[in-house]
């Protein structure tokens, strides 16, 4: 984790895989953005390359996610509270 803020939820963190790892398959339960660094990869039918932002809205789901990624995690406006990551 990079940065959490208390009051919104919002928090902000630096994940690096492995060659050959994954994130599995999850839905989102609040509106996650992600920055791709490094390592394209294919998802729900999209390639994504080094520089490339993508949004997951709350709700929504997706597949099998590889690479490296700058994850920032937007709390639902009901939540109030900081959900853990």
């Amino acid at each position: 984790m990079l940065h959490v803020d208390p009051t919104t939820a919002e928090r902000t963190a630096l994940m690096r895989m492995e060659p050959g790892s994954s994130c599995p398959a999850h839905d989102h339960e609040q509106t996650e953005e992600c920055f791709v660094f490094e390592v394209g990869f294919h998802i729900d039918g999209q390639d994504y390359t080094s520089g490339d932002c993508i949004i997951a809205r709350a709700g929504s789901r997706h597949g099998v996610v590889p690479g490296g990624l700058l994850l920032h995690w937007i709390a639902l406006a009901t939540q109030g509270a900081a959900a853990s990551a």
